[in-house]
């Protein structure tokens, strides 16, 4: 079974945008907003705990998300999660910051955007992690594949024309 993150990205999304919140792997995860959730998540892929994993993971993920990522949120939802595919997910995600949001297309879920950047060129590389409303809070529910955004070409002041200004 392959973690989620295969395929291309979505839109080029929200630019700018800071971090993945206070806190590090090891703080106490906040599923009472959107960002809290993919924080949470993204804090228990670099911890590594597939328990905490379990806790940021939408119960509806096995069955909603992407086809070739359904059997890793099934996984994750039995315990059965190999500590493979955890270390392949956390070198996916690793570098990843939150970067925005996807216009919401419901009240119950939205597209989180993660970008880091993608060496010197300027470019830089991002994915989207869905998050749904559940009972007991904002959980992930999938994850996109990874897209590049090449850095965008600076035009000089004024355009392309020669010569003075009349």
């Amino acid at each position: 079974m392959n973690p989620p993150g295969g395929g291309s990205a979505g839109g080029p999304g929200i630019p700018g945008g800071g971090g993945s919140g206070p806190g590090g792997a090891n703080s106490a995860p906040d599923f009472r907003t959107q960002f809290g959730a993919v924080t949470a998540f993204l804090n228990a892929v670099k911890a590594k705990d597939p328990v905490r994993l379990k806790e940021a993971t939408a119960l509806h993920a096995p069955t909603e998300a992407k086809p070739h990522n359904q059997n890793f949120f099934k996984a994750v939802l039995n315990d059965e999660l190999a500590p493979d595919d955890l270390d392949e997910l956390a070198k996916k995600l690793d570098g990843f910051q939150i970067a925005g949001n996807n216009v919401p297309k419901s009240t119950g879920m939205l597209g989180v955007i993660l970008r880091k950047s993608a060496g010197t060129t300027g470019a830089s590389l991002q994915r989207t992690i869905y998050v749904r409303k559940e009972k007991s809070g904002w959980k992930v529910q999938d994850i996109s594949g990874e897209g590049k955004l090449e850095a965008p070409i600076m035009m000089p002041r004024g355009g392309m024309t020669r010569g003075r200004r009349r």
